[in-house]
């Protein structure tokens, strides 16, 4: 398995920060903030999947091994 850095999402989080649209989670607890599996559809069905990629830090990259 091979995690790439995805740079849309790279860009945009660096925007959010500027614009300081982020939560200081001193508790490091990020799974009090992570959306519900309903709020992420409803996101995906209004934006498209372009927009929810960016929610996305890292891609997961598989490498298909041919026999």
């Amino acid at each position: 398995m091979t995690v790439k850095l995805n740079q849309q999402a790279y860009e945009h989080t660096k925007r959010l920060i500027e614009q300081g649209k982020f939560i200081d989670d001193e508790r490091e607890a990020w799974s009090d903030h992570h959306q519900s599996t309903h709020t992420e559809e409803d996101f995906i069905e209004k934006n498209g999947f372009f927009e929810y990629s960016k929610w996305f830090l890292g891609v997961e990259r598989r490498v298909r091994r041919r026999n």
